[in-house]
Parts: C-alpha cells; sequence; structure tokens
C-alpha cells in the first residue's frame, strides 16, 4: 500500500521522491514543494519500501520500471484526467521517465530534478550500491549509517544554508527495515534510465532541474536529457536563492505549456 497526499488545486502532477527519501524528508528541504503554491495540483507519495508505504525484500520490486508502474496506478487512481504531469527527483526522476515511455500519450509535462547517475556513469554508482547493501548483510544497517555521516554529497553552498538535511536523511536511512533497504539498493543497481535514442522520440515540454558538485547527480546527465529530449529546457541553480524558486518554477511550468525550445537558464 502507498501513502498518498495531494495538495493544492489545478492540473494533477504526480511527483516521486529519490531513494531513501519520502514526502516528509522532501518538506523538510523545502526544494520542491512549498504549502503556498495553488497553481497545480501536487499528488505525492511514498514510493514501495519508503516513509509511510509498505515494502518488499524483492530487489527486483524496486528496478525504476517497476516504480514506474505505481507512478502509473498513483496517476489513474487520483488524477481525475486522461492526461497529467509527471515529475520527481533522482529516483523519483528515474521512475518519471520510465513511466511516461510506457505511456507517452497521457504524460502533458515531465519534470526531471536531479536526474540520477546513468548511462555510461550508471555501473559505478550500480558498484557503490551493491557494496552498500553488502555492508548492510556483513554489518549492519547501523554501519552503514555511520558511514553516511562523513559523506555528504551536497553542493557546498547548500550545505552551508541547510546543514540539517545530512542528519535529516541519515536518520531517514537508519529507519528502514535493513533487508528493505538491501534490495532498494539492489533494485536500484540493476536499473538504467531509457536509452537517449528512446528520450529523443518524447516530444513532451520537460523542465529539467540541477546542481554542480553532486556526484550522485552529475551534470553530464542533466546536460545529457536536455541536448536529447525534444522541447527540455535546463535550469541549474548555483545558490540557495535559486533554489529557493524551484517549487513557483514547476508550478509555473505545469500550469502552462512552455515554448518548445531547448534552452538554459
Amino acid at each position: 500500500m502507498l501513502h498518498s497526499v495531494i495538495q493544492g488545486q489545478g492540473w494533477p502532477l504526480i511527483w516521486g521522491h529519490g531513494q531513501m527519501g519520502s514526502i516528509a524528508l522532501e518538506d523538510a528541504s523545502g526544494w520542491f514543494h512549498h504549502s503556498g503554491t495553488q497553481l497545480i495540483r501536487r499528488i505525492r507519495y511514498d514510493a514501495c519500501g519508503h516513509g509511510r508505504s509498505t515494502g518488499s525484500s524483492e530487489a527486483a520490486r524496486y528496478r525504476w520500471p517497476r516504480l514506474a508502474q505505481d507512478m502509473l496506478e498513483i496517476a489513474q487512481l487520483h488524477s481525475g484526467q486522461p492526461r497529467f504531469a509527471l515529475g520527481g527527483q533522482s529516483m523519483g526522476c528515474a521512475t518519471a521517465l520510465h513511466a511516461t515511455v510506457m505511456a507517452p500519450e497521457q504524460v502533458s509535462h515531465l519534470v526531471l530534478a536531479l536526474p540520477p547517475c546513468a548511462w555510461e556513469q550508471r555501473p559505478g554508482q550500480a558498484r557503490r550500491s551493491r557494496q552498500m547493501a553488502e555492508l548492510i548483510d556483513r554489518r549492519g544497517l547501523a554501519s552503514l549509517v555511520r558511514l553516511a555521516a562523513g559523506d555528504s554529497t551536497l553542493p557546498p553552498w547548500l550545505r552551508q544554508a541547510q546543514p540539517q538535511m545530512g542528519e535529516l536523511s541519515r536518520i531517514a536511512m537508519a529507519g528502514f527495515d535493513a533487508q528493505v533497504l538491501q534490495a532498494v539498493l539492489l533494485g536500484a543497481a540493476e536499473s538504467d534510465l531509457p536509452p537517449l535514442q528512446r528520450l529523443a522520440e518524447l516530444s513532451i515540454p520537460t523542465l529539467i532541474l540541477a546542481w554542480h558538485d553532486d556526484p550522485l547527480h552529475p551534470m553530464r546527465g542533466a546536460e545529457l536529457l536536455a541536448e536529447h529530449l525534444p522541447q527540455a529546457q535546463l535550469v541549474v541553480a548555483e545558490n540557495i536563492q535559486q533554489l529557493s524558486d524551484w517549487p513557483e518554477r514547476i508550478s509555473r511550468f505545469v500550469a502552462s505549456v512552455p515554448e518548445p525550445a531547448q534552452r538554459r537558464i
């Protein structure tokens, strides 16, 4: 059973959070949503095994195409429309892309925040995910949480502006069932984004949100998406002030279709 929350009024945006994240963790960050937005209807949910949603100890349940089926089911259940916007950050970004490939005729807009390591960069991240799962198996979840205490991948300006986010992420990690988190990590290790050639066929207005200096969400992936998706615009945050504009930018984008152009803002 997937826990979901609906906020606001207007065109529906179905949104997925990042790996080891949740609705609650995204609320704490404020990077993508804020309570004052009323231009669109945000339909958010905790992914399988995350937050308040029940989970599985089977890695196949967390492969990105399988999570994409969940996103489409949430859309069908809550959107009230034959077409809707899809979006998410990191794992949620991957989920939205796979869901769009599965049902492109149903997707009006795409919002791709912090695209994860993909394509030629994916094997290295897959290896790290397997190593994390192995550490849980050999030494327990607490060992992984302790290791994460000294390993923040956020850009320096964001760590300075929101020093609490690293600790909140570690608390979220510690709250997982160990077997579920192992399965989440292994499912991600077995996943990748759809081929760029396939994405080039998607004529859907797309907003890509990225930042520099984050090895888990490299700019190279965001730039490749911007080059290959026919109606993409890439927005890069360089400081906390620019990041604070993301929730409203998402709302404006979903509420009205932008001009079909590829550009960097």
